[in-house]
């Protein structure tokens, strides 16, 4: 049993969610291990002080954010540990894939048609642009889903190994394409059932969405705009790299070493 921290009854923060981040701290520091089971709700209630609907209310923020799982007549447990996965677009994930590289799998190929907005981006008409959308998979786990636009001139050798229900693979010898900075934005969505489906969670599941565009090292000029979707309850998000302070806000330098 940890030691008991004191909550704050002072604060204008709810006693309910000062309990679920305590308990949270408590997982992410490894004073709890997955597949640990926690204390009863009474148990909870006479070493906190509070009463069992602030338990409940705390439990239940944990649960929906997969942090515990609760088992009728057995207990509370904390949930296994969430995959890391790195913000990354397929360009990055081929060539400079990490100790852990996923396996992409095309599930649409299509050239033109392509919104103004992203021809705008790439700098190229849209009959130019090449159109994938891809699967995102570790260890038999489907975890990410979602579309990735490229001039074809800059990826003639992934524009003729993308078929629809191809696995993607990086050539040998490796292109010639020094990957850069990224603008990352992050959001979050429910998923439709296309997307459900494929990832095998229940419709309308919670999805957070990087909204990326991946520039050339050499002359900065984009290479990639990608758009993934990433399952919310398996998944941590992680950047692979260090913020880049300048008129963009919000673009980072990657470390692909």
């Amino acid at each position: 049993m940890p030691e008991i921290a004191t909550l704050d009854r002072a604060s204008a923060v709810p006693l309910y969610y000062q309990l679920q981040e305590l308990i949270r701290q408590q997982i992410e520091s490894g004073v709890w291990s997955p597949g640990d089971p926690l204390p009863a709700e009474h148990e909870l209630c006479r070493l906190h002080g509070i009463s069992r609907v602030c338990v409940r209310q705390a439990l239940g923020i944990l649960e929906a954010d997969g942090a515990i799982v609760r088992r009728r007549g057995a207990g509370t447990f904390v949930a296994s540990t969430r995959m890391a996965a790195a913000v990354a677009g397929v360009l990055r994930a081929l060539l400079a894939p990490g100790p852990r590289p996923p396996a992409i799998r095309v599930l649409d190929r299509r050239v033109g048609g392509v919104e103004t907005s992203v021809c705008r981006v790439l700098g190229a008409a849209s009959e130019n642009v090449l159109r994938l959308t891809t699967l995102w998979s570790a260890d038999d786990l489907a975890y990410a889903i979602g579309v990735s636009f490229f001039r074809r001139a800059d990826v003639e050798w992934l524009d003729a190994i993308a078929t629809r229900g191809s696995l993607l693979c990086a050539p040998t010898p490796s292109p010639a394409i020094a990957l850069g900075e990224a603008e990352v934005s992050i959001e979050t969505t429910s998923c439709g059932r296309f997307e459900a489906e494929r990832l095998g969670i229940a419709d309308r599941s919670t999805l957070m969405v990087t909204v990326s565009v991946h520039h050339d090292a050499g002359d900065g000029r984009p290479l990639e705009v990608s758009r993934l979707g990433y399952r919310g309850d398996r998944v941590q998000l992680r950047f692979r790299g260090t913020p880049v302070l300048g008129p963009r806000a919000a673009h980072w330098a990657f470390d692909d070493g």
